[in-house]
């Protein structure tokens, strides 16, 4: 997979369905994320844990996520140091 997919990511949210209140996780994208701090995110290919890098230098790395757990990263189809054998998290975020 290419290196930039991970400027996506799943965010939980609150929605009403038939008169009830539910949380849900939704596809975002990472620049589109609530700058109130106050959020709950998984990557959007193995549910790992994440971390939010923002951009430091207007020629450097645009707004993403990476894996909080280096073996996540290792076996996630959407990060750059993948080894080619994706597996969902050994420890999802649910």
């Amino acid at each position: 997979m290419a290196k930039d997919t991970m400027v996506r990511c799943e965010e939980k949210r609150l929605h009403k369905i038939d008169g009830k209140k539910e949380w849900r996780w939704v596809q975002i994208a990472v620049a589109d994320l609530s700058s109130d701090g106050a959020r709950e995110i998984r990557c959007l290919y193995c549910n790992g844990e994440v971390k939010l890098r923002k951009q430091q230098l207007a020629a450097g790395p645009q707004v993403h996520i990476e894996h909080r757990s280096r073996l996540d990263a290792e076996h996630c189809q959407g990060s750059h140091a993948y080894q080619g054998s994706h597996q969902t998290s050994l420890k999802p975020v649910l």
